[in-house]
């Protein structure tokens, strides 16, 4: 037999009760109530039960020091318990508890006029109709089914449904910037332009329309060196473009001059200087 089931003195508590004030203050309250019952303290035509916190919770097993000191600190704001210390010696101050039952009484009224008004709604919702024979209830019913084929009822849903889907589905494809096809300044390629796009779209960095616009304004800032710059960001994988680098040649000098040197500084033509030694 599982020791979960019960085989001891159980806490009972009415659920309406534990709603109106709280599960572990309906719980207390029920079994002040049961020790009140054999109780055989009276003072001022009440009955009164004493325990110690520790006593209290040899019954209340589940609950520790602090969540007892709540539950009866709620039931005393609630109006719902007394507790006092009638002892006059000091070395025994022990708190007496008792139910205040005149407001339990009006709680209990309460509950039961709400559970009265829910139950009102609900017949009401059953007697809607206002016809008092069978068939009269039953006409109205008939009429929608007549009206309203199930057919026809599901055909509108389907299509409103597959057309809103077919609406987003075009008003993204519309609303999608493709950077590919803006129009381009004269002095850039478009081939080149598209393989830079590319470019960024593999890199998981696509172009939005504000960086274009950026771009393709540094690109006319560019001149002529426009293309080489998105052939090196291309290469590079480059998220911009850049000034492209002087790329210009150094002016060779022509061929004779650059073998022979000048005529200032060459020596004389070996038949001169035979000459000159004849």
């Amino acid at each position: 037999m599982s020791k979960l089931l019960i085989n001891e003195s159980p806490l009972q508590v009415q659920p309406s009760l534990a709603k109106a004030i709280g599960l572990n203050e309906a719980v207390f309250l029920q079994q002040l109530h049961y020790w009140l019952g054999v109780s055989k303290f009276v003072r001022g035509e009440k009955k009164w039960v004493y325990n110690t916190y520790d006593e209290w919770l040899d019954q209340f097993k589940y609950m520790s020091l602090s969540t007892l000191k709540r539950t009866i600190k709620s039931l005393k704001d609630q109006g719902l318990l007394c507790v006092e210390q009638f002892d006059n010696k000091r070395s025994n101050q022990v708190n007496y508890y008792a139910i205040n039952y005149e407001v339990l009484n009006k709680i209990g009224e309460e509950n039961s006029q709400a559970i009265d008004s829910i139950d009102e709604v609900k017949m009401s919702q059953c007697n809607g109709s206002k016809w008092t024979d069978g068939l009269g209830q039953n006409e109205p019913m008939d009429k929608v089914k007549m009206n309203q084929s199930p057919l026809g009822q599901n055909e509108p849903i389907c299509n409103t449904r597959d057309s809103q889907e077919t609406s987003q589905e075009n008003n993204k494809k519309k609303n999608k910037f493709d950077a590919a096809q803006v129009e381009l300044p004269a002095n850039v390629n478009r081939d080149l332009w598209i393989q830079f796009v590319d470019m960024r779209n593999s890199i998981k960095k696509p172009l939005t329309e504000n960086a274009v616009k950026l771009l393709i304004n540094k690109l006319i800032g560019f001149g002529v060196g426009a293309n080489q710059s998105l052939e090196s960001s291309i290469i590079g994988s480059y998220q911009s473009v850049y000034p492209p680098k002087n790329t210009t040649a150094p002016v060779q000098q022509p061929l004779e001059r650059r073998r022979f040197g000048s005529q200032a500084n060459q020596p004389a033509p070996m038949r001169d200087v035979q000459g000159e030694c004849a």
